[in-house]
């Protein structure tokens, strides 16, 4: 198994802040984090598509439910 420990993740405004969790700012005011979310939202939507394209080659994807654990 990998190391996470270098790894950041891209989350969407539901999560809690972590050190390792990339989340857009809740109310932007400079040009520079509405340029932020603006790249954190292109991003996010590459994922989603990338998990929509898996879901559909590999329909069993669908309906897979996993245990929710905390990352590191």
């Amino acid at each position: 198994m990998r190391s996470l420990h270098n790894a950041v993740f891209l989350e969407d405004r539901g999560y809690a802040v972590e050190k390792y969790l990339i989340t857009p700012y809740r109310n932007p005011e400079s040009s520079e984090e509405i340029s932020f979310n603006n790249a954190h939202k292109q991003q996010r939507i590459v994922i989603e598509r990338c998990f929509g394209q898996l879901k559909q080659k590999f329909s069993m994807l669908q309906y897979l439910m996993l245990p929710s654990s905390r990352f590191p």
